[in-house]
């Protein structure tokens, strides 16, 4: 929770999740020895906002100052990120041409089975109409 100084604003509540690990990483004691000190990072951007700030609060929002003073270090390999989303796309296009194919497969052989069974309706429904004759 985020507690504001202006006893009038309510305090915010702001969730995150916690990444332990690197996505589509194993968990296997192995796989996470390979993996060193490489660094998890989460980023995610969240916003307050105040629809009507009272007086107090006010100027506290629209006065600026540099959260920090040295140059913000980003940890985010964006080509190797690049590369493995990439990767699934292209997995991901590849099972679903394959799944689009193996239904257009069963809708092939679904139709074949319908016009089959349509001419052995009509053969006995005159095999039928030539016995009552």
């Amino acid at each position: 929770k985020i507690y504001f100084n202006d006893s009038v604003e309510r305090p915010a509540t702001i969730f995150h999740v916690l990444k332990l690990f690197h996505h589509g990483q194993s968990q296997d004691p192995g796989a996470l020895a390979k993996q060193g000190n490489k660094t998890v990072v989460s980023e995610f951007y969240d916003e307050i906002i105040f629809q009507d700030p009272t007086q107090y609060i006010q100027p506290l929002l629209t006065s600026t100052r540099p959260i920090t003073l040295g140059a913000y270090k980003h940890e985010t390999d964006f080509e190797e990120k690049k590369k493995s989303s990439l990767a699934a796309i292209k997995s991901g296009r590849t099972r679903i041409q394959s799944e689009i194919a193996q239904l257009k497969s069963n809708l092939e052989l679904a139709k074949s089975t319908i016009s089959k069974f349509k001419e052995e309706v009509s053969k006995a429904q005159k095999e039928k109409g030539v016995e009552n004759s």
